[in-house]
């Protein structure tokens, strides 16, 4: 049976062909989008994604839209995928300026050190009026590679991926569509909301980090714009809703 939410992959390389078999393997409505036509030819004639790997369901995944029009990918999707490399983020986020919702969540994977910071810094710039949340994974959630022109391998699915929308405080509204993928068995890592104190974690904090004990960011305003929503770390295990 078809999932209610729907996703939109943007990018069709290694990850992102990898990413939309998956999640339509696991029964969601899946739209793939690449800018070059040709890249995606064969798996528009094909329909969808052979999937093989560890961990993760194998088979055909049937797409519901594979396109070269980002307007088309995008119109009917509650979570856009970002799974480009962080140098494509500032032109994927001009193409799709125009055609953002409310309501609408995005995910860089990976965001890179300040990457959602940049998304929404050129939505800001393209005018964009929809009330979009934009978050970042630290680092892409598979291993995985292309096998072929409608072929994908993941060779694993990562045991934690530290995710963190900007505000901060948005971020338990992207984590339960973060889990729908996670359950396989990646736990996916959040971050503190904007109520709570930032305490550090074990892994090292960027040049981008906050002192421990500083409030997290609460608007997308400039004087909030100046670190990385991932240091909100909470912990290195799924989430809970405790503060």
């Amino acid at each position: 049976m078809t999932q209610s939410i729907q996703f939109a992959i943007i990018g069709a390389g290694h990850g992102g062909k990898a990413m939309a078999a998956h999640l339509a393997l696991m029964g969601f409505d899946v739209a793939l989008y690449n800018r070059s036509p040709q890249r995606i030819a064969a798996i528009q004639e094909l329909g969808g994604i052979d999937l093989d790997g560890e961990g993760v369901p194998h088979g055909f995944g049937r797409l519901a839209i594979i396109t070269s029009d980002i307007a088309q990918a995008v119109q009917h999707a509650k979570t856009i995928m970002v799974v480009l490399p962080s140098s494509a983020h500032a032109e994927i986020a001009e193409s799709l300026a125009p055609h953002l919702q409310d309501g609408q969540i995005i995910v860089l994977h990976p965001g890179r050190t300040c990457g959602a910071i940049e998304f929404a810094g050129i939505l800001r710039q393209q005018n964009c009026q929809a009330d979009v949340t934009i978050s970042e994974a630290e680092t892409f959630l598979y291993a995985s590679r292309t096998d072929g022109p409608v072929q994908a391998h993941i060779f694993r699915v990562k045991e934690a991926v530290p995710l963190a929308a900007l505000p901060a405080n948005r971020t338990p509204q992207v984590l339960p569509f973060a889990k729908r993928i996670r359950n396989t068995s990646t736990a996916v890592t959040c971050c503190k909301p904007a109520s709570t104190t930032w305490a550090p974690s074990s892994t090292p904090r960027s040049a981008c980090s906050i002192p421990a004990g500083s409030k997290a960011p609460t608007a997308t305003t400039s004087s909030t714009l100046t670190a990385s929503p991932l240091r909100w770390r909470m912990c290195w295990k799924p989430w809970t809703a405790s503060a």
